[in-house]
């Protein structure tokens, strides 16, 4: 399915249910669990309009199928406990100009287009016109797919920990 046409928008409310659907079959379908942590429908409520937003891949020949071909969440993790700008010690200011590159999710019918990267990519330049400064993203050790893509958009690793209830995680960053 290479070299397919997408276009991109930010997710709205109205497209919840197709997001959920997608999460849905890509969490009970995973090769690899300990590779997807997948998240709540409530967190990805709050990634549409609330703490974040949300970047869907949506094939051009298609374009009013309920499922994306891909979605992308950014978090705007503010000065909670969890921002992963601690690890960088930065501060409160620092912070609040911090997005987690969070939740990366590709229908398997359209692997192959570079969607991961595309959608990292629209969501970095809508974060640029927002004025955010740090970003930060996980993968899996294992999963080379995901950090080819995410190291390919100018991350690097600064951390290895465990996250999501004990899951092994590189942690990136990339100051834009």
């Amino acid at each position: 399915m290479d070299n397919k046409a997408f276009y991109f928008k930010k997710a709205s409310r109205e497209d919840l249910p197709g997001i959920y659907k997608l999460i849905r079959e890509i969490d009970q379908n995973m090769t690899c669990p300990d590779w997807f942590a997948a998240e709540s429908e409530e967190f990805l409520e709050k990634c549409i309009e609330d703490e974040g937003f949300t970047i869907l891949a949506k094939p051009s020949e298609n374009p009013s199928a309920l499922k994306p071909a891909g979605f992308f969440t950014v978090h705007f993790p503010g000065l909670s406990a969890k921002n992963m700008g601690h690890v960088l010690n930065l501060s409160d200011a620092g912070l609040l100009v911090t997005a987690h590159m969070d939740t990366a999710v590709v229908d398997p019918d359209y692997r192959g287009n570079h969607l991961q990267s595309r959608m990292l990519a629209e969501a970095e330049a809508e974060l640029s016109r927002r004025s955010f400064r740090h970003l930060f993203a996980t993968v899996h050790p294992d999963n080379i797919y995901s950090l080819r893509n995410v190291t390919g958009n100018g991350y690097r690793i600064i951390k290895t920990c465990e996250m999501y209830g004990g899951l092994p995680r590189h942690i990136l960053y990339k100051e834009l």
